[in-house]
């Protein structure tokens, strides 16, 4: 197999799995909410009672300092998983959130962005932190070992296939999920956004779950 069927049968089968994690991911947060019947959205799904709490972990962000699962609480948190590198999904996706972050009204608790790195080899915080700051200030870049990001994107449902170029190993591609998690300021799982991304519209979404949290 020639060099560029071989990475096109890599990337199709990164798809692949990255749909059955998706449809995992979806399975596991069905069913009947134990705090009442989840809140319909516009574009997001509710998760209600089956949150999932955020699973302990230890990266660090953009400028320096400790990210660990407590960074999550008091705030909401919109979270995307992605790389520097990557050409096009995760410099409009970081985008989106910026436009929804400038979007939503004040309340009780601040709202964050949080990009996590699945490629750690090359992002590195000095790196992260020239990226996500050209968004918006609020987005915090967070990277660390591929260890600690594994206790993140396998309880989460996220997937990461490295793409290998086997002319130029050190320009490879990662492909990733692409659906935006929302974070409540408990730390548990609250929503899921899949592509394609309205931010006015995760915005209304927000202000519905703020209404409903507890």
């Amino acid at each position: 197999m020639d060099t560029r069927k071989l990475k096109t049968a890599l990337v199709y089968a990164g798809i692949a799995v990255l749909a059955v994690m998706l449809g995992l991911l979806a399975a596991r947060f069905t069913g009947p909410s134990t705090n009442g019947a989840a809140p319909t959205l516009e574009v997001g799904t509710a998760l209600g009672g089956e949150a999932y709490r955020v699973p302990e972990f230890t990266l660090s962000d953009h400028r320096g300092e400790d990210f660990d699962e407590s960074t999550f609480e008091d705030r909401w948190s919109f979270v995307f998983f992605g790389y520097t590198y990557c050409p096009d999904i995760c410099p409009t996706t970081l985008a989106t959130i910026s436009s929804t972050l400038k979007a939503i009204d004040p309340g009780a608790h601040p709202v964050q962005g949080v990009f996590v790195s699945v490629d750690p080899e090359r992002d590195s915080p000095e790196r992260m932190a020239d990226y996500v700051t050209y968004f918006h200030p609020d987005i915090i870049g967070i990277t660390g070992a591929d260890a600690e990001i594994a206790r993140l994107t396998g309880p989460l449902g996220i997937l990461a296939v490295k793409t290998p170029d086997p002319n130029d190993p050190d320009n490879y591609l990662v492909d990733h999920s692409a659906s935006i998690l929302l974070i409540d300021p408990r730390g548990r799982l609250s929503a899921v956004f899949g592509a394609p991304h309205d931010p006015l519209a995760m915005a209304r979404d927000l202000a519905t779950l703020r209404k409903h949290y507890r």
